[in-house]
Formats: structure tokens, C-alpha cells, sequence
């Protein structure tokens, strides 16, 4: 501000809580047990050979008015039981372990009979809800008891639709009519607590009474007026929160005599308590007291998710959103998880970019977190309803194929090995390890280790670099040439009917073949004796040095300086020499070759066939120019014009 005392501070955003590092160096992940329940239960779509598969779970499928869901509800269960194991910070963990078996609840199925009735549905949220809210309402108990208030703990314990405890506490406190009569809580015992209660208000002695006998009257008879007065007119003091107060209102409706009651009926209900602000709303868990208000726009994912029960319309993005069960809003390690189960099982859906955007978060997560072979595993997995199209299929096998090119290196990495494994024995092609191979051995300057690893999956980029690099380096003298003959026999040996053309293409591969096939003759027949260079064919040897020199005339200038591997790191002592010049080289040597031809056709003595290079930079002895040129001016323009002595 103009006044000076305000500061601007830019600051990366948390993405997660800040794990804890292994032993092995390590670094402990919220997703990946999740991502291995996932894989457990995953089922592999749009294969074929040489790509990689697109992993996603079983759909709830209908066939003949019956459900079958089966295997994508234990995949639910084993959810529910994994996260317990994954270091989320407790209120994440809390809510995400509950989503899944809250999951398990709405959408149960009976193996035998298929889909369950809405009253076993509702008896199943009902038990579920119990054992999600146990642990506040112990600590309620606790507090209450603490205190001295002992109507305050038998209300905590119905709250928390424990009725046996409820019945217990209220004879341990000398109270057995109370304890007789909580203990039957039913149909046949509400009509009671209603009346009692009714007397109360006609007597006037309503108003003497302790709040907590109310309370627990109130609730006993199937009615939680009270609690909606009380939060209506004091929600700040109001101590119940909305997972206690949801099951006040199931627990209640459950015992009446209303036999249209659902679990949607009573999600409908409690939203209109919330909206005329008779009802505590449903806050996310990691929110405090204090956070609450303040958060009152971000719903709790577990009050989202009963919501969609009733009303299926609710935006599924919503729903998973990180702001509903985490405070670190860019983590979406449970959100990729829980999207991809509520679209198999419903029919709410996530667009394409709602969905890429979370499985992009979570690939960036895992990398970041050093696990970039489960950001290859995320990357091919479908989170949304229906089937993915192959353009999105592609998109997503090439980011888990770029992944792969940028990471993968076992020169440098340890566990390179490990992680292939895994990738490859769940259906990654072996072809897409070989190839970052040779590009990180390129990049690293390894230009044999690059050709090697490019013959196995690509001879025609295999046979780009032999031209552009090794063949222009190793094409000088005797020595080197021998060393080369080992390469292109490798390479011819991988030919096939799709690459033969650029196998014989001027100036390929091939062409260099037959002219270290045809030196190695001249060579051979350069150390015979007379006698037996007589019954040797000469002419059949001029007229291949003839082939060679025409098929070489037929480079065509534009395709001299073109190279297919422009990014390629040259190790120290490679040159990338310009191709017209390696071909002016081939031309000598072929010219120097038909010499000792003539030579031993006429009987000449023949010297070796080591000769001058046409191409080589000779200096005179006082440099390029005279002494006063300052060193290394000549390397400078060598390096420039991309000569290379060859002779």
C-alpha cells in the first residue's frame, strides 16, 4: 500500500502434508496403497499390441432388472481398509476411509437377490453412521461424566444412537425406571416419553425441569424439536456436531410409524433444517469451532456424498473436490480414488478436462514424491463414466510414455530396474523403456549405448544415427573401420521389409556396408602372392568400386546437412561433420581403392591402403595464418566449418 506497512508475499501452495522419509530413502506416499487397491481391482481396456492398456474399475452393470456390482464393492471395502494405512492427517483420513463405506452402504447389493429394499438401505447408512460417530460421542460421554453431569452423558450416548450405553449409564447413576425405559426405546416406548413430555408442558413444569432429562426425553420420543430450537436460537454454544445431529434426525424418523421413510427423505430433511438454520451445517471434518463459520461454503464430502443419493444431479466435481476432506486444497490423492468409484457406480460423470486435471495432480504428486513409475500407472487410468475415446486414450499413453522418456535412467538410477519391472508385467510396452534408453544415453553422450538400445526397437532411427554420427567418425583409417563392420552387420541382421528402403538409400547404411565389404577384399587380395591374385576376379571388384562411386552421385544436395537426431549430446572426440563432406571422403577412398585395383591387375607391388584424407584441414606450420593469431583461433574455425581431420 502507499502507507508502506503492508507486504506481498508469493509462496507455493501446500499440496500435501510433508511426509515422512523412509529408511531406503523413501519418501512415504499418500497414494500409492490406493493406487495398489486400485490396481488390485482394476480391469484393463482398449488394448492392443504394442500399446499400452487404459486401466479402470468394474461398472455397476444391469442385466435382467438385476445389479451386478459385486467385484467393484470389495473393491470399496479394500478402499475403506487401505486408507487407515495411508499418512493423511487424521480428519482426511477420518473422511476419506468413511466415504468409501458410506460407499459400501447406499450402494450394497445382496448376492443372492441383487439390489437391496430402501428399509435395509436405511438400516445399513444407519449402522454405518453409528460407527462413524463412536469415537465423539466416547469423548462426549467422557466429558459429560467429567463434569459431574450425568443426564449430559445418557444424552451424549442417544445422540450417538447408543442406546444400550445410554441404558447403562442411567442405572449406574441410580435411575432404573430411566434405564428401563431407554433400554426399550422402540415404537411401543416413544409414545411414553411423548406424553411425559406433553405433561410436562401442560403443567407448567416444563420450564423446572433440567435441560437434559428434556433432552433426553425429546429424543427418546422420536423428536428433536428441542435440539432445532436450540441451535436456532444459540448456534454458536451449540455442541453437536452435524454427523450426531444427521443421526438424531435418522435415528428419529427411523422409529416412527412412517413407513415412506428413505435415507434420501432424510438427506432432503436435514438440508431444509440447514437452509432455515435449525441444523448445524455440514462442515468438512478438518474444519475446528472456530474454522467452521469461516468455511461454511466447503460441505463435508461425507454429507456430498449422501446428498447425491437423493439427489443425483449434485456435480460430481463437487463433490471430490480436495476442499471437502482435506485442508491442503491442491492435494487430490483421494480424489482420484473416490471419482473413479462414484462414476462406476452412478451415473454422475466427470468432462474430460475435469478428469485430466485430476489424474495430471496426482502424476505431479508422485513425481514430486519419486515414484514417477505409479505417475505412469495414474496417467492410464480412467476416472470418468462410459468409455474413452482414442484420441483421449492416445493423449494419455503419450504422457505416460514422456514420463517414462524423462525419468527412466539406469545409469543413474538404482531402482531403474525394479520400477521397469513393475511397469512392463502390468502391460507397458518394453518397446517405450528401450527408447528413453536411447534418448538418455544420447543425452548423456553415450553414442554407442544410443545406437544399441535404437537397433532394438527402431532400426530406421538406429540407421539415422549410424549415418550422421558413427559412421563419419569412424570412417578415417583401417583400424576404425573394423570396429564399424560389427555395427552395420548388427543392424542388417534387424532389417525388415518396412526399413529395407532406407537400408539401400544413397548414402545409408547399406551403401557403407558394401564398401567396407568391398575395402576388406582389396585388402585381402593387397597381401596375396601374385599366383593367386590371378584367379581372383578383379574386374567384378572395379565394377562394385563403380556401383558404389554412382550410387553415391545420387545424394541429392538438400539432404546433405539433414539430420534426424539434431539434439544429440557428441561425446568428446565425435565431430558431427556435414554429410557432403563424408561423402567426398567415401569418393576418395573408393578413387584410392580402384588404384590398387589397377596395381594388382598389372602386377605392381601394392602399398597399404591407408591414404591422405582429401578432407583433412592441413595448417601449415605456423598456424593458419602467421604466429601472432591467437591459439585457438584454428580450433575455433575447424569446430565452425565442422571439419574433422579423417586421414
Amino acid at each position: 500500500s502507499g502507507s508502506g506497512d503492508q507486504v506481498l508475499v508469493q509462496a507455493r501452495p501446500d499440496i500435501a502434508p510433508v511426509l515422512a522419509q523412509k529408511s531406503d530413502n523413501q519418501v512415504s506416499s499418500t497414494s500409492v496403497p490406493l493406487l495398489k487397491t486400485h490396481h488390485k481391482h482394476t480391469m484393463k481396456t482398449m488394448e492392443s499390441e504394442g500399446d499400452a492398456p487404459i486401466f479402470t474399475l468394474p461398472k455397476t452393470a444391469t442385466h435382467g432388472g438385476k445389479s451386478s456390482g459385486h467385484a467393484l464393492l470389495s473393491a470399496l471395502q479394500d478402499y475403506s481398509k487401505t486408507t487407515a494405512s495411508c499418512p493423511f492427517n487424521s480428519a482426511t483420513q477420518q473422511a476419506v476411509s468413511n466415504s468409501f463405506s458410506l460407499l459400501v452402504s447406499l450402494y450394497c447389493e445382496d448376492k443372492a437377490s441383487g439390489p437391496v429394499t430402501e428399509s435395509r438401505r436405511l438400516q445399513s447408512v444407519s449402522s454405518w453412521l453409528k460407527g462413524v460417530v463412536t469415537d465423539d460421542t466416547k469423548q462426549a460421554i467422557s466429558n459429560a461424566k467429567s463434569t459431574g453431569d450425568v443426564y449430559g452423558a445418557i444424552f451424549a450416548a442417544l445422540s450417538g444412537g447408543d442406546a444400550a450405553s445410554a441404558s447403562s449409564l442411567a442405572l449406574d447413576a441410580g435411575n432404573p425406571r430411566l434405564s428401563l425405559m431407554l433400554s426399550s426405546t422402540s415404537l411401543q416406548a416413544q409414545p411414553f416419553c411423548r406424553n411425559q413430555l406433553e405433561m410436562w408442558h401442560e403443567s407448567g413444569a416444563q420450564p423446572l425441569t433440567p435441560n437434559g432429562i428434556l433432552r433426553i426425553f425429546s429424543i427418546a420420543s422420536g423428536s428433536i424439536d428441542i435440539e432445532k430450537e436450540m441451535f436456532r436460537s444459540d448456534s454458536a454454544s451449540y455442541n453437536i456436531d452435524w454427523r450426531r445431529r444427521f443421526g438424531m434426525l435418522m435415528w428419529s424418523r427411523s422409529h416412527s410409524h412412517d413407513q415412506e421413510v428413505t435415507v434420501s427423505s432424510i438427506i432432503e430433511q436435514y438440508s431444509s433444517d440447514i437452509s432455515a438454520g435449525l441444523a448445524p451445517p455440514a462442515t468438512p471434518l478438518y474444519c475446528d469451532k472456530s474454522h467452521a463459520r469461516a468455511k461454511a461454503t466447503n460441505q463435508c464430502i461425507l454429507y456430498q456424498v449422501l446428498n447425491h443419493r437423493a439427489d443425483t444431479d449434485t456435480p460430481l466435481a463437487n463433490i471430490i473436490s480436495p476442499s471437502s476432506h482435506s485442508p491442503y486444497f491442491h492435494d487430490f490423492s483421494a480424489s482420484f480414488h473416490l471419482g473413479a468409484c462414484m462414476t462406476a457406480l452412478s451415473n454422475s460423470s466427470l468432462s474430460y478436462h475435469q478428469e485430466d486435471l485430476i489424474v495430471d495432480a496426482v502424476s505431479s504428486q508422485l513425481i514430486g514424491d519419486g515414484l514417477w513409475e505409479w505417475a505412469v500407472y495414474a496417467s492410464l487410468c480412467s476416472i470418468g463414466s462410459g468409455v474413452m475415446s482414442e484420441s483421449a486414450a492416445f493423449a494419455r499413453r503419450l504422457r505416460a510414455k514422456n514420463i517414462i522418456s524423462r525419468f527412466y535412467s539406469p545409469s543413474t538410477d538404482s531402482m531403474a530396474g525394479s520400477r521397469r519391472t513393475f511397469l512392463q508385467n502390468i502391460g507397458i510396452p518394453r518397446e517405450w523403456f528401450v527408447e528413453a534408453h536411447a534418448y538418455r544415453s544420447a543425452s548423456e553422450g553415450d553414442v554407442l549405448g544410443m545406437v544399441n538400445n535404437l537397433m532394438r526397437f527402431s532400426p530406421t532411427e538406429s540407421m539415422s544415427a549410424m549415418e550422421d554420427i558413427i559412421i563419419p567418425h569412424l570412417l578415417d583409417d583401417k583400424d576404425s573401420m573394423k570396429k564399424l563392420w560389427p555395427f552395420l552387420e548388427l543392424l542388417r541382421s534387424k532389417i525388415s521389409d518396412n526399413s529395407i528402403e532406407c537400408w539401400n538409400k544413397p548414402y545409408g547404411c547399406g551403401v557403407i556396408h558394401k564398401f567396407l565389404q568391398l575395402h576388406a577384399q582389396v585388402e585381402k587380395l593387397s597381401n596375396m602372392p601374385f599366383n593367386q591374385v590371378e584367379m581372383c576376379n578383379v574386374d567384378d571388384l572395379f565394377d562394385a568400386a563403380t556401383e558404389l562411386e554412382a550410387t553415391l552421385s545420387k545424394v541429392e544436395d538438400r539432404a546433405l546437412n539433414k539430420s534426424s537426431l539434431p539434439f544429440i549430446k557428441l561425446p568428446y572426440g565425435f565431430t558431427r561433420t556435414p554429410r557432403n563432406v563424408v561423402i567426398e571422403e567415401l569418393v576418395s577412398k573408393l578413387s584410392s581403392l580402384r588404384m590398387r585395383l589397377l596395381a594388382i591387375k598389372n602386377g605392381q607391388p601394392v602399398s597399404d591402403l591407408d591414404h591422405n584424407s582429401r578432407i583433412a584441414f592441413a595448417l601449415p606450420p605456423d598456424g593458419l595464418y602467421d604466429s601472432s593469431t591467437p591459439m585457438g583461433a584454428e580450433s575455433i574455425l575447424r569446430g565452425f566449418c565442422g571439419f574433422k581431420a579423417m586421414g
